[in-house]
């Protein structure tokens, strides 16, 4: 029998009524409500936006983390004269939903996870400078030089993508070369950790602007003025932690004006934000087969993009049941084929371009190389194969 939720009415020996022998005074029982509601009021202030709730304790747990194990280099002239041979610009946009749980259900926060490989990588190279901007309601920028933190400050992101951020790159770079001036481009390296990036203009890409619009071009266009400034060359690599990066559109927006060359790390198909390993980043130095001598030559990046493309499959072989695609795409050989790619109406769905019966499989397969293993459970664990793209249908 399922009690009654109708209010007890209350007779006169009830001791809320302060009536019978057991009650307290009326003036008592006004003085606990007024303590009350002060209380209260107290704890509804302390969890009202920007206070100290228990998730921005957690926000700030991270930061105090992050701060204590990467302290701050005093920033000398001597720490901006060390010498640099190449530059690593990383993008982490954890501004949205990024928490994730793994075979064992344990919760992980990916958008941490990515900040890590940008820290150790900064914290590593001993030969370069690494930029790492955290994209959250704001923006946090790291500033390291040859394996020194110099800068670690806030900023405020602006609707236009990556327009902050390049402006706060401009600024820190202008400091830098007052005293320590560079007169080569440096061979660069763009590396972004985020969720799917649309091909059409959408909206809620961001958390906390769900009304701002942002698509493929809209990404092209930022990652065009992270690279404006005299000092800096075109990325030679790209690196997109992200799902379904490896579709013909997107790498065409992404080809480099002048023609120059670009390869690209990316999955066709799904891929957690986190899931890409860059770890092969962090161990770049002037002494590393993967650079030779700045003022003769330039970051051999199709090793380094080889790399981080089979550390990233070998590490999800020990860690997915699921679909696993890794590829590299040399642009300039793929060139031909991602601007005769034909527009096509889009559909919902991603799946193997190879599905549609007008690909051109050979056409596709130039310029790319594909770290592939089928899902172990499913329909497509009979697959034995497939292509580099992925398409939406």
């Amino acid at each position: 029998m399922i009690p009654s939720l109708r209010p007890k009415t209350p007779s006169r020996d009830d001791p809320v009524r302060g009536g019978g022998s057991g009650g307290l005074p009326a003036w008592a029982l006004r003085v606990i409500l007024w303590i009350t509601l002060v209380v209260g009021a107290t704890l509804c202030v302390a969890c009202a936006p920007g206070a100290t709730s228990a998730r921005n304790l957690h926000k700030a747990r991270h930061a105090d983390a992050w701060d204590s194990r990467y302290p701050l280099t005093p920033s000398s002239p001597e720490n901006f004269r060390l010498p640099v041979f190449h530059r690593i610009v990383f993008v982490v946009h954890a501004d949205g939903d990024y928490a994730w749980h793994d075979a064992e259900g344990a919760g992980h926060d990916a958008g941490q996870e990515a900040l890590r490989q940008a820290m150790e990588t900064g914290a590593r190279d001993s030969s370069g400078e690494v930029f790492i901007f955290h994209q959250k309601r704001d923006g946090v920028f790291y500033a390291w030089r040859a394996g020194r933190l110099l800068q670690r400050t806030g900023y405020r992101r602006t609707p236009r993508d990556f327009e902050a951020e390049a402006n706060v790159l401009n600024a820190f770079e202008a400091r830098s070369r007052e005293v320590s001036p560079i007169s080569w481009p440096l061979p660069s390296v763009f590396v972004y950790f985020g969720h799917e990036i649309p091909l059409s203009p959408r909206t809620h890409y961001s958390a906390s602007r769900p009304g701002s619009v942002f698509s493929a071009q809209d990404f092209s266009r930022g990652v065009a003025r992270l690279e404006e400034g005299s000092s800096r060359s075109s990325f030679g690599l790209i690196i997109l932690s992200a799902c379904y990066g490896g579709n013909p559109l997107l790498l065409r927006a992404l080809l480099p004006a002048n023609g120059s060359d670009r390869y690209v790390v990316a999955s066709p198909a799904y891929l957690h934000l986190s899931y890409l390993d860059v770890s092969a980043l962090k161990v770049t130095s002037a002494a590393s087969p993967t650079l030779s001598n700045p003022y003769g030559s330039t970051l051999n990046v199709a090793a380094l993009a080889d790399s981080i493309a089979r550390q990233s499959f070998h590490a999800l072989e020990g860690r997915t049941q699921t679909e696993i695609t890794v590829g590299v795409y040399d642009l300039r050989k793929a060139r031909a084929f991602l601007e005769s790619f034909p527009a096509r109406a889009q559909g919902s769905q991603w799946k193997d371009c190879a599905q549609d019966s007008s690909f051109d499989a050979a056409a596709a397969a130039q310029g790319t190389t594909l770290y592939y293993r089928p899902p172990r459970f499913g329909p497509a664990a009979a697959t034995p194969t497939r292509s580099a793209w992925q398409c939406l249908f």
